[in-house]
């Protein structure tokens, strides 16, 4: 244990967790009130929670109903008669997920989602913030969320998301190039261009392996449940979030996890909340070894893991609190509700420059003045249930009139068990008037235009009939052509047109949300993750946050087709056909394979170049001057990646670019295997500039140009010298971890903040 204490890769664990200890102890407030004020705080959270719970408890009440009623659950029944039908018709299911597939084509769609600026000072960042945000969408998968999004607005027409900036500790391997090592295999690549044969000693491993502890961040928006969220059930004058009394969020940690954040310093007071956790385990396992006492076995349990992963009740809530000599600020306070400990505070301001609370409440059909929606689905129930009790009562007459009741004299000696309805079925009896059989009516007529009746109020107010499922109305048949078969498709979709704009609101504060995350936390390295779709980095020398900065408004449009694939290759070959004879598009070879490759792909080939080639080139851009070539390769030094000689790049040029680089701040701050890709780099440069001068047979005339641009060479060789690797300061070079050390908590995630800190 000693001896892994001592290791390299704890120490590098301990120095970031202690780097990011300091960090959080500036953030919290947790000694700023006394121990009265502590308690007053806690006992106003527990009121506020009990309070919002007790308020809303009939909204939740028909949430579950709705719920069950989608999931087709139905409690089991004896009445009329044991046996009896309880049949569940699926109708709130079905116009869920009718809802579902209209509206999420029309709620989001990626390439209908532009960002504009909102001052005129924000226009020229305005396309930096566009293309960062689709690839924050792509990358981050966004697209599932919308998705689980949509449907929970439809299914409980209340939402509440939570977007916040996250983080965690994971250890990651670093493969560093050795320069000696590629500097033989260049040599050897040099001297077989000369037409010489030279043995050169090749190494079998051209990296050294170097495991670091490192923090990576991220910005997090997940879909909260209704149970596990509270706040105020009216709102004036606005249902605006940031202006709520207070609004809280309820997680269900271990008691480990909780540890985990008292050494990161967010909380304190754990060990009082483990001790009643131990006595809570106590109770609980004294009743559990007197069952096991009474059936006659032993009760056995592992009480330091049970400890670890028991789960508490905690609260994280927002709302303002008055701090001594700072007046009231807007708080996040942390409490374990169980058993009313204090656990942490911090101010708002502190995560949220602009001091906006991470959540966003989206209501499917609006209450003025109301935070809590309403959905299709409430209407729809309760005809859900009137058709399930007319089919129940369908079916039982039925079963009714096949077996039906009967009477039979006392005194005639029959039995009535040994009466069993079948075929061809003999009963003695003494009399044919000792048993009769009771007459029930099947008339099923009224039940049959009862539920059809139900079925038109269902498609009425659902817009979702049998035109929007694809199929024929089986209620309201009509002679109409398909045009005007089409004519009604588009007056239902003026109720989508609303509905899909219930939908984006939400949906846009959230993307905004997450945009400001981004303008506050831009973390270092961000730059080489952000790549457009044609996998190229679309910030190449960078992005800070003034590349992000300003304020910006999300404009998202309606998909006219719905999400349908028949009428979106309907709608490009239409356009296609219009577009080729405009001149402005025969001008733009680029626009014109743009439209080639929009028909390709809506008929399902998804690699469009395979037909028409490549896309054309503006002619703007066909030519590009020696400062994008370098800059193109420092970029791809920067991604980890051994740069080549691109088409009209000059070597003397991109030699000399590279070389005052590397003696640059920014060059001698290089991590060691990107640096030791500068110098590889810059060494298959000279020797391209020798190997130029061997194939035009000038070797006096380069050796000059290279002394006129001050390139040393290497001693007894006339090669050019593999540049020195300068120490980077503070960086310290550590041994990979051999065969028998461990590498502690490199399967496991390490702390992560309680919220976007």
């Amino acid at each position: 244990m000693a001896k892994l204490s001592a290791s390299p890769t704890v120490k590098a664990m301990n120095d970031a967790l202690a780097e990011e200890r300091k960090r959080v102890v500036a953030l919290m407030y947790n000694d700023r009130l006394d121990e009265t004020a502590v308690k007053v705080l806690v006992e106003r959270i527990i009121k506020d929670v009990e309070a919002d719970e007790g308020a809303r408890k009939e909204f939740l009440d028909i949430r579950r109903e709705i719920i069950e009623l989608y999931e087709g659950r139905k409690k089991p029944k004896t009445d009329p008669f044991e046996g009896c039908a309880n049949v569940q018709t699926m109708i709130t299911g079905m116009v869920c997920e009718l809802l579902h597939s209209k509206l999420l084509p029309v709620a989001y769609n990626e390439d209908l989602t532009y960002w504009v600026p909102v001052e005129h000072t924000d226009i020229e960042q305005a396309d930096g913030v566009s293309r960062f945000m689709k690839w924050d969408v792509r990358s981050n998968k966004l697209a599932d969320y919308v998705d689980d999004y949509t449907h929970n607005m439809i299914l409980e027409g209340t939402t509440v998301s939570k977007t916040y900036w996250d983080s965690e500790f994971r250890w990651v391997q670093r493969r560093i190039p050795k320069v000696e090592a590629i500097m033989r295999r260049v040599r050897a690549k040099f001297y077989t261009l000369m037409g010489r044969e030279a043995e050169v000693e090749l190494e079998t491993t051209d990296y050294s392996i170097k495991y670091e502890y490192k923090k990576f961040e991220f910005v997090k928006t997940e879909l909260l449940p209704l149970d596990d969220v509270g706040f105020p059930c009216w709102s004036v004058p606005g249902s605006d979030e940031n202006k709520l009394n207070h609004i809280w969020h309820r997680t269900r940690p271990f008691l480990r996890d909780l540890k985990d954040k008292q050494r990161l310093g967010y909380f304190m007071n754990v060990d009082s909340v483990a001790s009643t956790v131990e006595s809570r385990l106590i109770q609980e396992g004294e009743l559990q070894v007197a069952r096991a006492d009474a059936e006659g076995t032993q009760f056995i349990v592992n009480r330091e893991v049970k400890l670890e992963g028991y789960p508490l009740e905690q609260v994280e809530w927002y709302g303002q609190v008055d701090i001594p000599g700072e007046g009231p600020m807007e708080m996040i306070v942390w409490i374990d509700k169980t058993t009313r400990t204090f656990l942490g505070m911090m101010p708002l301001v502190k995560i949220s420059r602009m001091c906006r609370r991470p959540f966003v409440i989206g209501q499917f059909i609006r209450r003025a003045h109301r935070l809590y929606g309403k959905t299709i689905l409430d209407m729809v129930k309760e005809l859900n249930k009137e058709a399930d009790t007319i089919h129940d009562q369908r079916l039982d007459i039925g079963t009714m009139a096949i077996i039906p009741p009967g009477v039979y004299r006392a005194a005639s000696g029959t039995e009535a068990d040994q009466i069993k309805l079948k075929p061809g079925v003999m009963v003695p009896v003494d009399d044919v008037n000792d048993v009769k059989w009771l007459s029930v009516p099947n008339n099923v007529l009224v039940s049959f235009q009862e539920e059809r009746m139900l079925m038109e109020l269902i498609e009425k107010i659902s817009s979702v009939g049998s035109y929007q499922s694809g199929q024929e109305s089986d209620i309201n048949r009509t002679k109409a052509t398909a045009r005007g078969t089409l004519a009604i498709i588009a007056q239902s979709d003026q109720r989508f047109q609303v509905l899909g704009k219930r939908l984006q609101g939400p949906l846009a504060r959230t993307l905004l949300k997450r945009l400001e995350l981004y303008q506050q936390n831009i973390p270092p390295g961000l730059e080489n993750r952000v790549l457009g779709e044609d996998g190229k980095k679309i910030f190449p020398i960078g992005i800070s946050v003034e590349d992000l900065a300003g304020n910006f408004d999300v404009v998202q449009g309606m998909d006219t087709t719905g999400g349908s694939r028949i009428l979106k290759r309907e709608q490009d070959v239409q356009l296609f056909q219009m577009m080729m004879t405009s001149p402005f598009v025969l001008n733009n070879p680029s626009g014109m394979w743009e439209l080639h490759s929009n028909v390709l792909v809506d008929y399902g080939i998804v690699d469009p170049e395979r037909i028409i080639g490549p896309r054309p080139v503006q002619s703007q851009q066909q030519v590009k001057d020696q400062a994008d070539i370098i800059r193109n390769e420092i970029t791809l030094i920067r991604e980890g990646n051994l740069p080549k000689t691109e088409m009209g790049g000059n070597p003397m040029s991109i030699l000399q670019a590279l070389m005052a680089y590397r003696a640059s701040s920014e060059g001698l701050l290089l991590e060691p295997e990107k640096r030791a890709l500068l110098d590889a780099r810059i060494a298959t440069l000279r020797l391209e500039l020798l190997n130029q001068a061997a194939n035009a047979q000038t070797m006096s005339q380069v050796a000059e140009g290279m002394q006129n641009a001050r390139i040393g060479q290497v001693p007894g060789m006339g090669l050019p010298a593999a540049p020195a690797v300068a120490e980077v300061p503070g960086q310290v070079e550590e041994a990979a971890p051999g065969p028998s050390e461990e590498i502690p908590g490199a399967a496991q995630t390490g702390p992560v903040p309680p919220v976007g800190v």
